[in-house]
């Protein structure tokens, strides 16, 4: 048994199992008490919480600069835009072209394997030819080709602490970034939704977890330089081992990813089979802005907390890209939560899961509300919702609006079972997900 204060109103009582609950699941049985009685406890740790925000609030007062505080509220205290305000806008329309050196290089990269200095077989074959071009089909010949990257080196797992001292700019920019030649829609292009039911020996159609009442995501279609849709893609990792994993992802600066930890191959890292791909608008297969707009993971570029399959606050990792596509794209920016914002409808949640169209095009749902927000680990905090989540959705942003602004306040985790509560998702935010957004644009910049 556990007692864990969610703040000076609330207390948590844990209850673990020593072994696993009924169907083989381990079930975390939570008891929300609330509100607590003032005491001598609750004003200690107010006067803790006042005690270390201080330093900051005088050092911002006299104009030094400080570290951000690992528990330091990011960005804006203000609601995000109600989703009847949001229906009432017009959509941005894009002015001029982007620049052409923007755009990723049509190349091909092949990786594979050979014995010792030996070098593969390459073979260039003509296999059509038309009017005014010819069609030609190049051959690799190698013990293990991969279109992929060089292996990432070994991911760094951290602490909020860690990044926090790390972060030297006192203002930084929490801000989202559009580029000029970028179209705002506020709702993206919809395409229909086919029902597939899985069933049982019996016949009888069921559902996977976890949908709560009707099927609420809607499949869209990215349209090519739609923003924010277009700064969502899809992940994947690992994908030539049985540690094979693909799920969500979004841009956060110009070559900045967010995705869920449990993603990441940890083990693999530095490893020829532990490649990290990331494909934005992703559609059947290929991005719908062309075959060549994908990014392979920088060397080095996973920075984290381990979590390879737990649902926590913490479960959010962030990637360097080799190519940085939100130059061209634009990107996200990032914003804390706070608990008087509960169980409005303002959010926003994008995701790529394998039960609408089989992962292969994106979906979303609006009007998302959280219904509860509970501290964990490393700066996270578990923000809990009824909005429809399976897997695939790993990863993806919760966001809402600030002005013209996509602002996420957090990634996909999974799901979770409270005693009185029951069933609900969980996104992973807080100070640990501003943080490591706000040291991933100091110190990765391209």
């Amino acid at each position: 048994m556990e007692l864990r204060f969610r703040g000076p109103d609330r207390i948590l009582l844990v209850l673990t199992p020593e072994r696993p609950a009924h169907a083989g699941q381990h079930l975390r049985r939570c008891f929300a008490m609330r509100p607590l009685p003032q005491s001598p406890r609750t004003d200690q740790r107010r006067r803790v919480a006042s005690s270390l925000a201080a330093p900051y609030d005088v050092a911002r007062r006299k104009g030094i600069v400080m570290p951000i505080s690992p528990t330091q509220f990011v960005g804006a205290h203000e609601a995000p835009a109600a989703p009847a305000d949001l229906l009432s806008r017009k959509p941005q329309p894009a002015t001029g072209s982007a620049p052409v050196e923007l755009a990723p290089s049509p190349t091909i990269q092949l990786y594979t394997r050979a014995a010792g200095d030996s070098r593969p077989e390459i073979a260039v074959e003509r296999a059509a030819a038309f009017d005014n071009e010819t069609l030609w089909r190049i051959s690799v010949r190698g013990e293990q080709i991969a279109p992929s990257a060089l292996p990432i080196g070994e991911g760094r797992l951290v602490t909020p602490e860690e990044l926090s001292v790390e972060i030297e700019e006192p203002d930084l920019d929490v801000r989202a970034h559009r580029p000029s030649w970028v179209s705002l829609e506020y709702s993206p292009r919809v395409t229909p939704r086919a029902e597939r039911h899985m069933r049982r020996i019996g016949g009888r159609p069921i559902r996977p977890l976890m949908v709560f009442g009707t099927e609420n995501r809607q499949p869209f279609y990215p349209t090519p330089w739609s923003y924010p849709w277009c700064c969502v893609g899809k992940v994947e990792a690992a994908i030539l081992t049985p540690q094979a994993k693909e799920g969500t992802g979004f841009l956060v600066g110009e070559n900045l990813v967010i995705t869920a930890a449990h993603i990441v191959p940890w083990d693999l890292l530095g490893k020829p089979e532990g490649q990290i791909t990331f494909v934005p608008a992703y559609w059947h297969g290929v991005s719908t802005l062309g075959w060549n707009w994908w990014s392979t993971v920088a060397p080095n570029g996973v920075i984290g907390y381990k979590n390879s399959s737990d649902v926590t606050g913490y479960d959010w990792a962030l990637l360097r890209l080799n190519v940085p596509l939100g130059k061209s794209l634009g990107y996200f920016g990032y914003n804390g939560y706070l608990s008087s914002w509960q169980n409005q409808p303002w959010w926003t949640i994008v995701g790529y899961p394998l039960a609408v169209k089989s992962g292969m095009e994106p979906s979303w749902q609006w009007q998302v509300s959280v219904i509860d927000d509970d501290a964990d680990d490393h700066g996270g905090v578990e923000l809990e919702t009824y909005a429809d989540v399976t897997e695939g959705n790993s990863g993806g942003p919760m966001f809402g609006m600030w002005g013209s602004e996509p602002r996420a306040i957090g990634a996909c985790s999974g799901e979770e079972l409270e005693f009185f509560q029951g069933w609900s998702n969980v996104f992973a935010g807080g100070a640990g997900f501003t943080n490591l957004i706000a040291w991933g644009r100091q110190n990765w910049k391209p």
